[in-house]
């Protein structure tokens, strides 16, 4: 009954800190698109159509990674603070 507890309480953790990481990652991706928004508002005004791609691409990934974070909790009860093992 130890090991499954002691490996319960490991699996805990892994999943909480890689759900965290997720949010570190779009944290530092939106960080990312704030400081380079000069250079896209250049490449708008400049009529540089490639600059759109790259935007999307990147509030999509800020987007994947907010909502694996914030519907984590949903999908994965194991990490809700009241069943934690």
């Amino acid at each position: 009954m130890k090991n499954r507890t002691m490996w319960g309480r490991i699996g805990w953790h892994i999943q909480h800190w890689g759900s965290l990481l997720v949010l570190v990652m779009g944290g530092l991706l939106f960080f990312l698109l704030v400081l380079s928004l000069p250079a896209i508002v250049r490449g708008v005004l400049a009529g540089d159509v490639s600059v759109f791609g790259n935007l999307l691409s990147i509030l999509a990934a800020c987007g994947v990674c907010w909502l694996q974070w914030h519907y984590r909790r949903l999908l994965y009860s194991c990490l809700r603070n009241d069943q934690r093992p």
